[in-house]
């Protein structure tokens, strides 16, 4: 049986590579019945996998004096312009990448040592808010804005005891915070409040949950907020409405609006089901959809963050980092750690662990009008690829071949392929409905890098057997030759090697042999002798 197959194209709008393994889960049930070392690159580019180096913008550096200095909210304006707050015990400093280096702005606390900071929004270099709360005896609410010049703060007086947990920008300026006052007990009453540039005012619902953990603002200036017990509530004007779900939520816990205004928020369900809620433009309803869950052996089992590029176009991040596109879920093992949280960057996505203090990037590879960008990528053994075509702008028919190993059928706009590139080799992808190329290097390893004469090395082609009419070819060059010559052809992911020829470098590249010829060479990979 041949291995190339035809596939069926799925509406994904923002395609991605993923190095490691990855699971898609078709079908997305919606609850109650509704179906459903690093541094920086030229700017503006993206890797299109995940990755620690060559990031659109590099981490943050962490120069705190604590252990514990983490990355916990990022605003990012454009891939050469973002902000960072980077947070431990008595700890709240504020970077600021520009001119392709991160500065540091300030320390807030040297100001207030009590002072902790949850978050960081902007809407330019000079509207920049951190909100979070003075941990003194009486924790006191604080806002500090930053006009360019100086650090302000700007006391929440509306109640002299609260935590702010979250906050958002409206695009008049208006900075919202959520929360809750406290009590002798604790958290005892949900809050919304707002600061036009001059004063603060409680925008708070009649008869609030006890905790408001999540807020956004649509385009059309609606406040969306979220409730650690499964209260999703809109404001519009002055009136506050309560969204009806399709099906009880226990918690929301982040939301993110789509340019079109549609509302995508994360949370749990019974059991700590991992859940993503949609509210479409004008719907006072939303769909409840379960999310995949998390391994058992992974301690954190929710959604973390949301990320909305756009309608259909939702990333999912936290212990797994999964893309929604209207009718399923595709998810992938996050790489190290557990994501804390993301913000867009245009079509791609900058997700940020605060556990590893890393950046990682969430990149589309386009498959556009009369090109596929990038041109060129390389991206490791086994990992797996998505083609994806615009919504608009693209053109109405595209078709990805890669000779003897793919061909995705017709996708359209707004659609994409994926591919599991299981064998090392170097593969030429056209276009068929427009001529455009895309040149994808995939390396071939060995393992160890360097040893002696009677080391035995093992060169990797594949992450898996070769199929019925399938061979990899291991080429080989060796010390003091100008070009490489046939190893062995084998039917098995790995061949081992004994240098017997002498000291030196030797280098290899694997290459698939297919039922319609064999594909060009791998990126090498190289071995030092001595």
């Amino acid at each position: 049986m041949p291995f190339m197959l035809m596939r069926t194209a799925a509406v994904l709008a923002a395609g991605f590579l993923i190095a490691g393994p990855s699971h898609a889960v078709q079908g997305a049930t919606r609850i109650g019945g509704a179906t459903a070392e690093p541094t920086a690159s030229t700017p503006g580019q993206c890797p299109a996998h995940w990755t620690a180096d060559d990031l659109p913008i590099p981490p943050p550096p962490v120069t705190g004096t604590g252990t514990g200095t983490r990355i916990q909210s990022v605003a990012a304006l454009s891939t050469t312009d973002a902000f960072a707050l980077l947070a431990d015990y008595q700890e709240s400093d504020v970077y600021h990448f520009t001119h392709g280096s991160w500065q540091k702005l300030a320390d807030l606390n040297s100001n207030d040592i009590s002072f902790s900071a949850v978050t960081i929004v902007a809407k330019s270099d000079t509207d920049v808010w951190v909100a979070g709360t003075s941990e003194t005896a009486t924790y006191v609410p604080e806002a500090w804005h930053f006009d360019g010049f100086t650090w302000t703060d700007h006391p929440a007086t509306l109640s002299p005891q609260a935590l702010m947990l979250a906050a958002a920008q409206g695009s008049d300026g208006v900075l919202y915070v959520v929360g809750s006052s406290l009590g002798p007990n604790g958290p005892n009453r949900g809050i919304v409040w707002a600061y036009n540039g001059s004063a603060w005012s409680d925008l708070t619902p009649t008869n609030p949950r006890y905790q408001y953990d999540a807020i956004a603002v649509t385009p059309d200036g609606r406040l969306v907020v979220g409730a650690t017990n499964g209260l999703l509530q809109e404001r519009s004007g002055a009136t506050w409405t309560t969204v009806r779900l399709s099906a009880p939520v226990t918690a929301v816990t982040g939301i993110s609006v789509s340019p079109d205004g549609t509302v995508y928020a994360i949370g749990a369900a019974a059991g700590n089901q991992p859940v993503l809620i949609e509210q479409r433009p004008g719907s006072q309803s939303a769909a409840v959809l379960d999310a995949p869950a998390a391994p058992p052996a992974i301690s954190t089992t929710t959604e973390l963050g949301v990320v909305a590029v756009g309608r259909d176009d939702v990333w999912l991040l936290g212990p797994l980092i999964t893309h929604f596109d209207g009718s399923r879920f595709i998810t992938a093992t996050t790489p190290d750690s557990s994501i804390s949280g993301g913000v867009s960057l245009g079509p791609d996505i900058l997700a940020y662990s605060n556990s590893e203090n890393a950046f990682i990037a969430i990149c589309p590879v386009q498959v556009t009008r009369d090109a596929i960008v990038p041109s060129h990528h390389r991206t490791p053994i086994g990992a797996q690829m998505f083609w994806s075509v615009p919504t608009t702008g693209a053109g109405s028919r595209h078709e990805l071949v890669a000779p003897g190993m793919f061909d995705s059928g017709p996708i359209g706009p707004g659609s994409s392929f994926e591919e599991d590139l299981f064998a090392a080799a170097t593969y030429v992808v056209r276009d068929t409905g427009t001529g455009a190329t895309q040149t994808v290097g995939v390396p071939a390893s060995v393992t160890p890098a360097s040893g002696a004469t009677s080391t035995v090395f093992t060169v990797t082609c594949a992450s898996l057997q070769a199929p019925p009419g399938y061979a990899y070819r291991v080429l080989i060059q060796r010390p003091g030759s100008a070009g490489y010559t046939l190893l062995t052809t084998t039917s098995l992911p790995t061949t081992t090697f004994l240098p017997y020829h002498g000291t030196g470098a030797y280098r290899f590249e694997c290459a698939v042999q297919t039922p319609e010829g064999v594909t060009a060479p791998s990126p090498p990979a190289a071995i030092s002798v001595s």
